[in-house]
């Protein structure tokens, strides 16, 4: 059994994270216990027989629990009743080591650090099985359901619009962070891209916008709840956004082309690959 008891980041970081972890247990036969899921595992259907996930107290209490053994030296890499499966020095467990396959399959192993990779064919085999467990419960799956058919209405192109601002103003330096008028030009240009078609725009953002900012623009602003504007975005029929993780995730779950403008300046020849 491989415990995992990291909380990696934000939503897309989790489900990313766990794709992997995932993926890797079923091709191995390999049991899970999630404790890397906390807040948002109610959201979720999470019924596969690979991997348990706990209630969130209980997961909450269960990850401090074994961290602390891990501080003090009670639990390590060499302990026979639970070892800790530790990252390379560039950050990295390694899922396709035969070593790391063999303890995993034949031991408990507990991972709190480091980004797991796999071989990506396993990755692609387990696809339907990952998305099963990842779709949301009923009552936000309807939601979604409901904006996308009223959202659909009346258009020939639904464009996912991903608007990341808040913490991307200081993460990796700024170099993510657009300013809302740079988004409004690149959803002009959209429009130029798709003339002839009826485009509607559908605009997910982690912090309040001027809404006035996009007037000449049919657009519906997503709920803003994480989950639902995710599920929303993989309804859509493109992506745009900066590089980011949710964005990665909703194009993955909806098999939806995605464009990450890396800078405002080559969205030109980035688009291309939407053509």
């Amino acid at each position: 059994m491989i415990i995992l008891g990291q909380t990696y980041g934000q939503l897309g970081n989790r489900l990313a994270y766990l794709r992997t972890y995932l993926s890797f247990a079923l091709e191995y036969k390999v049991k899970i216990l999630n404790l890397a899921f906390d807040e948002y595992g109610k959201y979720f259907v999470c019924s596969n027989g690979r991997m348990i996930t706990l209630p969130l107290v209980m997961s909450v209490v269960f990850r401090k629990i074994l961290l602390f053994l891990v501080r003090f030296g009670i639990c390590n890499k060499n302990s026979s009743w639970l070892s800790v499966m530790e990252p390379d020095n560039t950050g990295i467990i390694d899922l396709k080591d035969s070593n790391t396959i063999h303890a995993c399959a034949h031991n408990n192993v507990l991972t709190y650090n480091g980004w797991p990779v796999t071989d990506f064919m396993i990755l692609k085999k387990h696809d339907d099985q990952i998305k099963n467990f990842f779709t949301p419960v009923d009552t936000i799956l309807n939601k979604v359901r409901l904006f996308l058919e009223q959202a659909r209405c009346a258009c020939d192109v639904l464009v996912g619009i991903h608007i990341r601002q808040g913490d991307y103003r200081e993460w990796d330096d700024g170099r993510h962070f657009f300013h809302t008028h740079e988004y409004v030009s690149i959803m002009s240009r959209l429009l130029d891209m798709h003339k002839g078609r009826r485009v509607r725009f559908v605009i997910s953002s982690n912090e309040e916008q001027d809404w006035d900012l996009f007037a000449g623009f049919d657009y519906r602003k997503a709920p803003g709840s994480a989950v639902e504007d995710l599920y929303i975005l993989a309804g859509c029929d493109e992506i745009y956004g900066p590089q980011s993780s949710f964005s990665g995730w909703a194009s993955y779950f909806g098999s939806v082309p995605l464009c990450w403008i890396r800078t405002p300046e080559d969205f030109d020849r980035a688009v291309k690959v939407m053509e």
